[in-house]
């Protein structure tokens, strides 16, 4: 079983009850990407806020280590909120 490393972005948007919601976690190529794609995202007002990070795992599984947070733009929860 091969490992892989991911790098992503979680999206914050506004909830119609005026709270914070998750939108669609987006893949990214490498860290630098996943950083650049999150304050993209948040200086375009496509979010209010943006969390990128980097994780390992199992390309053929879905076993996952804890997240290395690479960079919290704009409006972001605490971890454990969301």
């Amino acid at each position: 079983m091969g490992h892989a490393q991911y790098h992503a972005v979680q999206p914050f948007v506004r909830a119609v009850s005026g709270g914070i919601s998750t939108a669609a976690i987006k893949q990214c190529s490498s860290p630098e990407a996943a950083k650049r794609l999150a304050e993209r995202l948040v200086s375009e007002k496509k979010a209010i806020g943006a969390l990128a990070y980097s994780r390992p795992g199992a390309s053929s599984a879905d076993e996952f280590a804890a997240p290395t947070f690479l960079a919290r733009i704009g409006e972001v929860p605490e971890t454990d909120d969301y």
